[in-house]
């Protein structure tokens, strides 16, 4: 857990790191589980969520299509309205 002041309105914010939360090796009950976690760590519920996404070559994979999938399941379609998605990796420009 990670605490965060945001200036000049002094705004404090909270984030929860799940590194690895979508390793491939993990099934998606082991996913679904990990996400449970979080109402531990958030008591008071989530605001926002960024999700990270490697893109490399620019391709949207199978396991990126997975991923999102089971953030959308676990938290309802309405989780794309505070969610922030980063792509990373990606090595071909919007021209490409």
């Amino acid at each position: 857990r990670v605490v965060a002041r945001a200036p000049p309105l002094d705004v404090q914010y909270h984030m929860i790191d799940s590194r690895g939360l979508f390793d491939t090796h993990k099934t998606q009950a082991e996913v679904q589980a990990d996400l449970a976690g979080f109402a531990e760590l958030a008591p008071n519920g989530i605001d926002a969520i960024v999700v990270v996404i490697e893109l490399p070559g620019g391709r949207f994979t199978p396991f990126v299509k997975m991923t999102l999938e089971v953030v959308e399941s676990f938290f309802g379609a309405v989780v794309w309205e505070h969610t922030i998605l980063v792509l990373n990796k990606c090595n071909k420009t919007p021209e490409q």
